[in-house]
């Protein structure tokens, strides 16, 4: 969870509601999940199924968190291959593919490119 105290980003808290676990404990997947930030095997698992919960969850949370401070929008709806810019941009590209960069990542550097391709990498062992 992040607070902005101030429009300009200049004032900004991580805190926690309740929501954070060991790695490796068991969780149930509920409504209360929010598939813009989800990993693509989050988005997988069927509701109420479980799951165990894993830093690179983290990682990945991270970098569409930064996505979205940078841009002002999430990169998709659902990191599933049926959501057009991720499954027919983000994932030929990631997977290096294709050379062609989605276009809501081209106002990026490419030192941030290659950070968000490692942040935003699935993780097929969760």
């Amino acid at each position: 969870n992040i607070l902005v105290f101030v429009g300009d980003f200049s004032q900004v808290k991580l805190t926690d509601f309740g929501s954070t676990r060991r790695s490796g404990q068991l969780l149930r997947k509920g409504d209360d999940l929010w598939l813009p930030y989800s990993s693509p095997e989050l988005c997988q698992v069927l509701s109420s199924e479980g799951y165990h919960a894993h830093p690179a969850s983290d990682a990945w949370s991270l970098g569409i968190v930064l996505f979205v401070c940078l841009t002002g929008e999430v990169p998709w709806q659902k990191a599933d291959p049926r959501d057009p810019r991720f499954g027919q941009e983000f994932v030929p590209w990631q997977k290096r593919k294709s050379t062609r960069q989605p276009k809501t990542f081209s106002n990026f550097t490419p030192r941030f490119l290659r950070l968000m391709r490692r942040l935003l990498e699935p993780k097929q062992d969760l």
